[in-house]
C-alpha cells in the first residue's frame, strides 16, 4: 500500500510539474509571438518611414525647380569665366543624386549623412554667396555612428530656407557631432528668422505622432523625429529652441547606455 502511494504521489507530481512547464511553455510562446509581432510593427513603421524619406529626397533635390536653378547657375558661372566654381557645383549636384539614389539600407554611417548635407550647403553657399555661411565637425568616433538615412538633412534645409533664407541679411548654419557626457550629440544651429511660438508649439507637439496632420516643411521634422525613434527609443532625445528674430536650436541626443 506504502508502495502504491508512493507512485501515486510520483504520478501525481510528475503531472503537476508538466501542467506547470505545459503552461510555462506555452506563456514564453505568448510572449515570443508578442515581441515578434511587435518587432514586425517596428520593421513595417521603419521601412514606411524609410521610404517617405527617399520620396522626400528626391521630390524635394530632383524637382524641375532644384534641377533649374543648379543648372542655371552652372550656365551662369560657365558665362563669367568661373569654371572651377561651375564644375565644383556640378560634382556637390552628383554627390547627393549619388546619395539619393543609391541602394542603402535604413540606416548609413553619420559621415555619409553629413557629406550629402555638405554638397547640399555647398550649392546653396554657390547660388547665396554671402548670405549663407555654414561650418560642418564631426569628431572621428562619431563619423560611423549610424543613423537613420536622410535623417538630418531636412532639419538642414529647413534651417536654411525658413530660418536664414527668411533672414535679410542671410546667416550661417552649423552642424556640430560630439561626445557628451557619455553620449552623443548632434546640434543644428542657425541664427535666421527664428520660429513662431505657435509654429514651435505644435512642433513639439507633435514629435512623436506618426500622423501630426501637418503639411509643409514640418513633415521632415516629424519623419527624422519618428524614425531616429524608432531606431534607437528611449535612447533618443530631440529638443526644438527657438526665439524669432534670433535662430533656432535642434539638439539631439543618443544615450547608448538606453539602449541596454
Amino acid at each position: 500500500q506504502i508502495e502504491a502511494a508512493t507512485k501515486a504521489l510520483a504520478n501525481i507530481s510528475n503531472y503537476i510539474i508538466q501542467r506547470y512547464a505545459f503552461a510555462k511553455m506555452q506563456e514564453e510562446l505568448l510572449l515570443r509571438q508578442h515581441e515578434l509581432l511587435a518587432y514586425q510593427k517596428r520593421q513595417l513603421e521603419t521601412e514606411h518611414l524609410l521610404m517617405a524619406a527617399r520620396f522626400d529626397a528626391l521630390q524635394k533635390q530632383v524637382t524641375p525647380h532644384f534641377v533649374f536653378n543648379v543648372i542655371n547657375s552652372v550656365s551662369r558661372l560657365i558665362y563669367l569665366g568661373e569654371h572651377a566654381t561651375a564644375q565644383e557645383m556640378l560634382k556637390s549636384f552628383s554627390g547627393m543624386m549619388r546619395y539619393s539614389l543609391s541602394n542603402l539600407q535604413s540606416t548609413v554611417p553619420l559621415g555619409q549623412e553629413l557629406e550629402c548635407i555638405r554638397n547640399y550647403l555647398s550649392i546653396q553657399k554657390i547660388r547665396f554667396d554671402d548670405r549663407l555661411a555654414f561650418s560642418i565637425s564631426c569628431e572621428e568616433k562619431l563619423r560611423s555612428l549610424n543613423v537613420p538615412f536622410f535623417s538630418l538633412q531636412p532639419l538642414v534645409e529647413n534651417s536654411l530656407e525658413h530660418g536664414l533664407l527668411n533672414a535679410s541679411a542671410g546667416g550661417t548654419v552649423r552642424i556640430d557631432a560630439r561626445e557628451d557626457r557619455g553620449g552623443y550629440r548632434i546640434d543644428i544651429l542657425d541664427d535666421g528668422a527664428g520660429i513662431e511660438p505657435d509654429i514651435l508649439r505644435s512642433l513639439r507637439e507633435g514629435m512623436g505622432k506618426s500622423e501630426p496632420g501637418l503639411g509643409g516643411s514640418r513633415v521632415g521634422v516629424f519623419n527624422s523625429y519618428n524614425r531616429f525613434r524608432l531606431m534607437y527609443g528611449d535612447a533618443f532625445r530631440m529638443g526644438i529652441e527657438s526665439t524669432p528674430g534670433e535662430g533656432t536650436e535642434i539638439r539631439i541626443r543618443i544615450d547608448p547606455a538606453g539602449t541596454e
